[in-house]
């Protein structure tokens, strides 16, 4: 009794929703399948008391108005909360052309070609023959469909009566082929190089790092589309997040250390909200990899002639540790153990110098170079030990 309860309530509630998207016949359901559709629009007025333009929401299920105000009251802040990376695109259509547009139809053409190419191989591997009907008395075939080698039995001399099927070789459709590929290549940035293979006429290093580095370029051009909507969807992140604070829950916030240790912190609109507002910045984590490989390079080769820098090598080692991505208690150890490992290589440097020099007691009681008077030549015996 409780589960059919409980169905018939939820048969009720579902009956009221179709009721109040359209549904005329909940009541008494016609048979077939009842299909609503659903409208959502996002209009750009003008609103007179503002004196400025407004995003209107509109939708709809087929004639019934389910929701219609500014988009400021719904989602709290004048804004149309989408975003497109198209780079074609259309006033009046907002599934516009994208990338992978461009070599859509060079792609089915290729398809076509290519299916084409396959059955005319097939075909002419079939040795299809015509034969004169007016000369075969007694000679019926008794079939046209095709066969390979589909010969039957001819009375008197064959070559009077029977002419081979002729199907020309469509094998110079390869070239053309090719010649759409690269067109579709250069457009597209995906060269032969980019892809992994290799290219005729190719031959020294520097040519294919050449082509590989103008096909990045392409692709980053291409790529400004995708990058300018992420910012554009930062911005309209941040302004309706602002914009429903109130609504939002503080949240508890929870990480762990290197050592396992669990940290706990709770996070309220309060502590994130600024008056002055955040500056949104959008970056690609491989452009920033190949930005970071290529200063490490460059500062890898300037410690290289500096071996004994100490705070040279010191930012050469913080540079690798950013780049292996650890966390700051393990960057922490490393630079901390490095800094031990200077001093004592220091300590044994200067003991050994001392040490060399006679000791440290030789070394306290010799006069320094400010010490000695200037005006004293050196003798010729004295130059050697000086030196």
């Amino acid at each position: 009794m409780i589960a059919s309860g409980e169905n018939r309530q939820a048969l009720i509630e579902k009956n009221e929703r179709m009721a109040d998207m359209g549904d005329t016949t909940v009541e008494n359901p016609e048979v077939g399948e009842t299909i609503i559709e659903l409208k959502e629009d996002y209009i750009k007025l003008w609103n007179e008391a503002d004196k400025e333009f407004q995003w209107n929401i509109l939708i709809m299920a087929n004639s019934e108005i389910l929701l219609k105000d500014t988009a400021k009251k719904i989602l709290g802040a004048n804004i149309h909360p989408f975003t497109t990376w198209a780079s074609d695109l259309e006033r009046t259509d907002f599934w516009s052309d994208g990338i992978a547009d461009i070599v859509r139809t060079p792609n089915k053409v290729i398809n076509a070609w290519f299916s084409q190419l396959v059955e005319n191989r097939t075909l002419r591997n079939f040795g299809m023959n015509y034969y004169d009907s007016t000369k075969a008395d007694n000679f019926v075939p008794q079939t046209f469909e095709p066969a390979p080698w589909g010969w039957y039995p001819v009375p008197g001399n064959p070559n009077e009566m029977i002419q081979r099927v002729d199907i020309p070789d469509l094998s110079d459709s390869l070239d053309e082929m090719n010649f759409i590929i690269q067109m579709v290549e250069r457009s597209s940035g995906a060269t032969a190089t980019e892809k992994g293979t290799s290219e005729k006429g190719q031959i020294t290093l520097g040519e294919v790092k050449l082509l590989a580095e103008k096909a990045m370029d392409r692709i980053t051009s291409l790529s400004k589309f995708y990058r300018r909507a992420w910012k554009e969807y930062a911005v309209k992140w941040n302004i309706l997040t602002e914009a429903n604070a109130h609504r939002l829950k503080t949240l508890k916030l929870v990480k762990r250390s290197y050592k396992g240790n669990l940290f706990e912190k709770e996070v309220s609109p309060k502590m994130w909200k600024s008056e002055s507002g955040y500056e949104v910045r959008v970056t690609s984590s491989s452009e920033q990899e190949k930005e970071q490989m290529g200063g490490l390079e460059k500062l890898n080769a300037i410690a290289v002639g500096y071996p004994e820098n100490l705070p040279l090598q010191k930012i050469l080692l913080k540079r690798k540790l950013d780049i292996a991505k650890l966390n700051p208690e393990e960057e922490d150890e490393i630079m901390k153990f490095e800094e031990d490992l200077n001093k004592k290589k220091e300590e044994i440097q200067s003991a050994a110098i001392q040490e060399k020099m006679g000791g440290p007691e030789a070394g306290a009681g010799a006069p320094t170079p400010q010490e000695q008077p200037q005006e004293q030549p050196l003798t010729p015996q004295m130059q050697p030990q000086m030196a």
